[in-house]
């Protein structure tokens, strides 16, 4: 039997999906993965009617509970339901969303696998940049798969050990569901068996629907801004290396038009981004503001519940960290300006590099803001903006 050998060398840098594994899968199980077929659309759109379909009740049962809470004005039970209904929104908004934008989206990974699978050719000093920066997208996906999963496993978790300690201490009535509102068509028997036991499920059910869509659309849109920074300081290295190796001013201007060419395809991909999750970034901007003010109702109103406190603490920090990567991308965008200006260009002579590198500071200048449909700028002072105004809000709404 003839043995062949595999000789071809393996490569360092896999594509968006070999190296972000689980963003992917969680854009898969969500059905917002882009893909252009139409075929494949059409099964996805099927699936997720089926999906809808199968907790159809629990929907059901939220937004009556929800409806009678604002009819009677219970503001306690209406705000602690709240909590959870604009999960439920944003999950049925990204998904309609990112659909739409099905094509973007599949451009902007696509321009991110195009970037890793050419870095496996640079040499070592290209590549450990790119390792710095893959390592940070890496820890955003990770950030992005526990912020969710500890948003959907509190409600059960918290209920699960409260009807654990209250069957140790014997308390009268032990149970607790998973999300404490009254049900449609079985308020009076919600405690009995086997009611409780199919609705409490069942909730569950409901629940875990939700968070692959968060890890998969979050997680990218952080890895998706963290390459636009990787993109920044891999045009800066190059540029330095083109001062730093040259002899001639041919060979000068020959590499600083390839930087040129690469800054033009970055600023491409920069319109890309704030096309693709413009919208996304000022609902998640309003609703943020919202989820964060109805937690610390919960909280002045009954007390330090743990649930509430664990959740106001995860949505805080999901409003964080795309204000964070997008100051990190400011940030980049000016050291790339001023690295321009402290090349070396006026010891070579050279009016085509000059008048080049004039050109590209000129590009420069504007800072590389993300906003949100043009309306607000995500950056730290953002995030300091909405934990402000969410106190103002709950203030109001408390008195």
């Amino acid at each position: 039997m003839e043995i062949t050998v595999n000789n071809e060398k393996k490569q360092k840098y896999q594509n968006f999906n070999g190296t972000f594994r689980y963003c992917t899968f969680a854009l898969a199980i969500a059905l917002i993965y882009p893909n252009p077929s139409r075929r494949v659309k059409k099964i996805k759109f099927m699936v997720f009617c089926l999906i809808i379909l199968s907790v159809s009740f629990v929907l059901l049962w939220f937004i009556s509970y929800l409806y009678f809470c604002y009819i009677a004005r219970d503001m306690f039970n209406f705000t602690r339901n709240m909590t959870v209904g604009i999960v439920i929104f944003l999950f049925f908004f990204k998904t309609f969303y990112l659909n739409y934008k099905s094509d973007g989206f599949g451009v902007v990974m696509d321009a991110i696998s195009d970037d890793l699978v050419k870095a496996n050719d640079m040499d070592e000093v290209y590549q450990e940049i790119f390792d710095t920066y893959i390592k940070k997208g890496l820890v955003a996906q990770m950030i992005w798969i526990f912020i969710p999963i500890v948003q959907t496993c509190i409600f059960p978790v918290h209920a699960g050990l409260t009807m654990f300690f209250n069957l140790i201490n014997e308390v009268p009535q032990p149970r607790v569901m998973v999300l404490e509102m009254d049900i449609l068509m079985v308020r009076s028997k919600q405690m009995e068996s086997p009611w409780f036991e199919i609705v409490w499920f069942y909730t569950i059910l409901g629940g875990f629907v939700l968070f692959p869509n968060f890890i998969g659309f979050d997680g990218s849109y952080c890895i998706s801004v963290n390459h636009l920074c990787l993109k920044l300081r891999v045009l800066t290295e190059k540029l330095r290396r083109a001062f730093a190796e040259t002899t001639t001013d041919e060979q000068l201007e020959k590499r600083v038009k390839e930087v040129i060419k690469e800054h033009q395809a970055s600023l491409v991909y920069y319109n890309l981004l704030q096309d693709v999750f413009g919208g996304w970034m000022f609902v998640v901007f309003f609703i943020t503001s919202l989820e964060i003010t109805f937690n610390l109702y919960q909280l002045s109103l009954g007390g330090m519940d743990p649930k509430y406190l664990i959740f106001a603490f995860s949505t805080v920090v999901h409003n964080f960290v795309p204000c964070y990567f997008c100051t990190r991308l400011i940030e980049h965008g000016d050291d790339f300006c001023e690295a321009l200006y402290m090349m070396p260009w006026e010891a070579r002579h050279c009016q085509s590099v000059t008048r080049a590198l004039a050109f590209m500071i000129a590009r420069t200048q504007g800072p590389l803001f993300l906003t949100g449909m043009g309306m607000v700028t995500f950056n730290m002072e953002l995030f300091v903006s909405v934990m402000q105004s969410s106190y103002s809000f709950f203030t109001l709404i408390r008195d």
